[in-house]
């Protein structure tokens, strides 16, 4: 993953053993959900990436059926 942005990205063991998974299973996917990693590490606040309700700072993104939780720390 290179990019420009100085964000980090720490993934949880069980969210990188199941992309582990997708890999080989299924790398049209495994694609999708890396570039939209990559998108969310580029700009974590994007309009289209919502606040999860009832929470405190996690965001979230659908992908499909797929959806991705994160937090952002700092700005």
């Amino acid at each position: 993953m290179t990019s420009k942005s100085s964000n980090k990205i720490f993934v949880v063991r069980e969210y990188r053993e199941f992309l582990d998974e997708i890999k080989s299973t299924n790398p049209k996917l495994y694609n999708r959900l890396c570039d939209k990693i990559r998108e969310i590490r580029l700009n974590p606040f994007k309009s289209k990436f919502k606040n999860l309700k009832n929470s405190d700072g996690y965001r979230r993104v659908r992908l499909g059926k797929f959806c991705i939780i994160y937090f952002v720390e700092g700005n």
